[in-house]
């Protein structure tokens, strides 16, 4: 059964010993005692299409979504520099703006 809630990452395995090798696989075999985050390479077709799938999934929809937030400030930036750029042309005192606007 899958979880019901959005913001919690698919379930890794315990444990792994998988000793037969697909040719899309990069490692001979995958023995791990304990399965944690750092082991899992999504990058590796082992992983991302077998093993862990639904959790390299999630990880990839988390990183698209923290890029896409994390440009917002970019964005901003880019609109509005000019408008603002004019602005202080016009207004002049731009000393006592590059003080107060960090404040801010």
């Amino acid at each position: 059964e899958e979880c019901s809630q959005e913001n919690v990452a698919p379930v890794l395995p315990e444990s792994l010993n998988i000793t037969e090798k697909d040719d899309s696989w990069e490692e001979q075999e995958y023995v791990f005692d304990s399965v944690t985050a750092a082991i899992v390479d999504c990058g590796d077709p082992f992983w991302s299409r077998a093993c862990t799938q639904d959790y390299c999934n999630a990880q990839k929809r988390a990183t698209e979504k923290a890029g896409r937030i994390m440009s917002i400030p970019y964005l901003l930036s880019a609109i509005c520099a000019p408008f603002l750029g004019r602005a202080m042309d016009s207004v002049g005192r731009r000393a006592a703006f590059a003080t107060v606007c960090p404040i801010l």
